[in-house]
């Protein structure tokens, strides 16, 4: 909310916001905490998640004719540019899960999904068998189906509220009444009756 406000009366790209917020809620659901600010770069994430959106919706040759189609992929560059997605959530995944294993790591009040994963995978009982492989593949799957769809859903709300002044204004309101001014997040038990009947 505060960058939002600095940033006025200058436009702003509500996609990297969104994308902001939602990595992270995932980071703190995800980690344990955020990242933002730490060898963590918010626009270099951006284009990493938008780099692997991409190279899923992209077109490989290989798909089309798996035995020759590799060649393609490489003389197009797409081998190249998957392989370096793959390294850059890779390496972010690694860091984190190394930060988990460190024996000198303070304890969490709470445990997030990276603790839960370690735990089951040290849960050696179990028919299940865990590994690093499988845990950052997990992770895979919570930040590309979270951060990307969640905050695209959010730019397409604002875009049509802002095609909508009535509405924006009746929502608005509600989330003043709601939250207050100045704008206290902690005391508001959320009740957005007009915001949730209008998606």
């Amino acid at each position: 909310m505060k960058s939002i406000a600095e940033s006025a009366p200058s436009p702003i790209n509500l996609t990297e916001i969104f994308i902001s917020l939602t990595n992270n809620v995932s980071s703190r659901i995800t980690f344990g905490k955020s990242y933002q600010g730490k060898n963590f770069d918010i626009a270099e994430f951006v284009h990493v998640v938008y780099e692997a959106m991409d190279m899923l919706a992209s077109f490989s040759a290989t798909d089309i004719f798996p035995y020759v189609g590799w060649i393609i992929d490489v003389l197009t560059g797409f081998n190249n540019r998957l392989e370096k997605s793959f390294n850059d959530f890779d390496g972010l995944y690694q860091r984190v899960i190394d930060e988990h294993l460190d024996p000198d790591r303070e304890k969490p009040e709470f445990e997030d999904v990276i603790d839960i994963l370690l735990g089951i995978r040290g849960n050696k009982t179990g028919e299940t068998s865990l590994t690093v492989s499988h845990i950052k593949g997990l992770l895979m799957n919570i930040f590309l189906g979270a951060i990307d769809t969640s905050a695209v859903a959010m730019v397409w709300v604002m875009a049509e509220l802002i095609k909508k002044p009535e509405a924006m204004k009746k929502v608005q309101e509600e989330i003043r009444n709601c939250v207050g001014l100045p704008l206290d997040l902690s005391t508001c038990k959320v009740h957005l009756n007009y915001t949730k009947s209008t998606h």
